[in-house]
């Protein structure tokens, strides 16, 4: 079975919109680019959640009307 990756979709997305054309960069090294921000993303929520624990709180210096937890989207 010969399944389309997100990179390779990103990429025909990317062709169809023409938006390689602004930084004259093929749409599959854009399509690279944006996998990986996504992949380093990833890497940072994990190193985050490693620190902080799942379900941080932040308190007053970031709201000072109330403390909140951020959701858990895991």
């Amino acid at each position: 079975m010969n399944e389309t990756t997100l990179e390779q979709e990103l990429a025909e997305l990317l062709n169809r919109h023409s938006v390689e054309n602004d930084s004259n960069t093929p749409d599959y090294i854009l399509a690279e680019y944006l996998t990986d921000c996504l992949d380093a993303y990833s890497k940072a929520v994990r190193a985050r959640t490693k620190w902080f624990g799942p379900n941080p709180t932040f308190g007053p210096s970031f709201d000072p009307k109330a403390t909140k937890t951020l959701p858990n989207h895991a």
